[in-house]
């Protein structure tokens, strides 16, 4: 069991359909030497368990069926006289998403102990990595409800058309929870070897600019690009400093997201400008400081020139739809163990290869007790 957008379980209904297609009964559904079966005074609790249990591909003969909304899986329990509620549901998916958690950052902090592999053609692409953080909201305390940050890293290739634009995000590498900094680079290396990232590759990473992304991406040798839109905002701040109109101000704005802008270039012409103005407020300075100390990467003409990516659309859209659409949806508080998990979780079954194999997942989730 595992879950979707807007909450949603993983089910082998495929397992039960074929069941029902030989004959076999609506629930009576022998399995493993036919001790287990769904009986008709099963709590809720045990007949979910034991439909998850099915889901062990003990039987080469089934497939594991599409994702389910909670409130669909629930329904298509019914047709084979299960009750199995969506609080039941929604129940279950803590133990599964602990379990993923564990396994997940097992796997990764082996994996990144291990060397890359050498491309066997000896030519090398263009792989993006993105970071950056989303704030759900976390339970009230005292009548307050702070934000929790959520980390999430997004892995692609930029010169795959296919994976990188398709609007079907298990194109890519994904993960995401709540982590320090610190944290972070030993699980994004294995990630990287998830994705299969090689030797020969070039990793290109667009992000905002923050202490703790630049201090990642200098670890793990990613090329560091400020996102444009993020650089953008603060070249927004210089112009009005400069008294153009709204006008001028969209030409250039479009100047700069087609990336035929170089922000060095763009400095050395009005920066002189700017700071002959008679008065230059907190708000100019910053802007000014911070394009004139990360001018290097916002190169955006020569980066485009090179076919290399200037906007972080992908971690930004991962965020929104992965991460967002299921925690931030209206009324959601979480705890900061829920969140990590939920977050964990989502990142994953939305990435397009699984990190650990799911049956394990399932096994130390529901372990198949012995009699």
């Amino acid at each position: 069991m595992t879950q979707d957008r807007s909450g949603s379980v993983q089910y082998f209904f495929e397992l039960l359909e074929a069941h029902t297609r030989t004959g076999m009964g609506n629930h009576a559904l022998n399995e493993w030497n036919g001790t287990t079966s769904v009986q008709d005074n099963d709590s809720d609790a045990a007949q979910a368990r034991k439909v998850l249990l099915w889901g062990q591909d003990r039987c080469s003969t089934f497939q594991r069926s599409d994702w389910y909304p909670i409130a669909e899986g629930s329904e298509l329990a019914r047709r084979w006289q299960m009750n199995i509620c969506p609080a039941e549901l929604e129940r279950l998916t803590a133990p599964v998403a602990t379990a993923l958690q564990q396994a997940v950052e097992t796997k990764l902090k082996h994996l990144a102990l291990q060397p890359l592999e050498h491309s066997i053609s000896g030519a090398g692409r263009v792989v993006t990595v993105q970071t950056d953080g989303v704030i759900v909201l976390e339970r009230a305390l005292s009548g307050v409800c702070a934000g929790i940050e959520i980390k999430s890293v997004l892995i692609a290739p930029e010169n795959a058309p296919s994976e990188r634009t398709s609007c079907n995000t298990r194109y890519r590498m994904m993960l995401a929870r709540i982590y320090q900094p610190s944290q972070l680079l030993e699980l994004v290396s294995g990630l990287l070897r998830v994705a299969g990232v090689r030797v020969e590759d070039r990793l290109v990473g667009v992000s905002d600019g923050a202490v703790w992304i630049d201090h990642l991406f200098a670890m793990l040798g990613v090329e560091q690009v400020i996102d444009v839109y993020h650089g953008l905002e603060y070249a927004v701040v210089l112009m009005n400093a400069l008294g153009w109109s709204e006008v001028e101000q969209a030409t250039e704005r479009r100047l700069w997201c087609k990336g035929q802008v170089n922000v060095g270039t763009w400095l050395a012409t009005f920066g002189p400008v700017i700071r002959a103005l008679p008065v230059l407020s907190d708000e100019v300075l910053q802007a000014l400081k911070y394009l004139e100390a990360r001018a290097s990467r916002m190169a955006y003409k020569d980066l485009r020139a090179q076919g290399l990516p200037i906007g972080s659309g992908q971690i930004e859209g991962m965020n929104k739809l992965v991460i967002g659409g299921r925690l931030k949806q209206c009324g959601m508080r979480w705890s900061r163990d829920g969140a990590s998990r939920m977050g964990l979780l989502r990142s994953q079954t939305r990435s397009r290869r699984a990190v650990v194999i799911p049956g394990d997942v399932r096994f130390a989730a529901f372990p198949i007790p012995h009699h």
